[in-house]
Parts: structure tokens; sequence; C-alpha cells
């Protein structure tokens, strides 16, 4: 379970007590949606992401898609399936 401890303006992403994101300053929202990049492609998924981060399905999935880098997405799905 993805977790999101908020301290000090600072902000840290844990899964079982081993941090994975972080710690970079709450208003940074690029470093947060890095994170959230991140973490959907260590597999998890984005309802869990979004959860952790306090944010909608909808407006996580925004954050996920205009952060990734162009050429290093990795859409799920079956081959030949919807591509960017």
């Amino acid at each position: 379970m993805l977790v999101a401890h908020r301290w000090e303006g600072q902000v840290l992403v844990s899964a079982g007590g081993v941090g994975l994101v972080g710690p970079y300053r709450a208003e940074d929202t690029g470093a947060r949606n890095l994170g959230m990049v991140m973490l959907t492609q260590m597999g998890f998924g984005v309802g869990q992401v979004a959860e952790a981060y306090g944010l909608g399905r909808a407006r996580s999935r925004i954050c996920v898609r205009r952060s990734a880098v162009a050429g290093r997405r990795r859409w799920s799905g079956p081959p030949g399936g919807r591509r960017r």
C-alpha cells in the first residue's frame, strides 16, 4: 500500500516502509507528477497512486500522461493497441 508522508512542507511516498519517491517540497508539482509516473511504471495502479496523493483517478491519469517523457512511455495492453 502506498502512503504519502507529509511533514514540514516535504513529501515522501513509501510502500511497506520503504521510501520510493522523495522527499520533495510539497508545492513542487513537477516532482509530484514525476513521482506519479515513476510509481505507475513500477507497477502500482493509477488508483493506488491517486489515493496516496489524495487525487481523483481521472486527475492522476492526466498528471501521469503530461509528465511522461515522450518515447519512454509504456502503454499496457495488447500489441497493436492504442499508441501515442
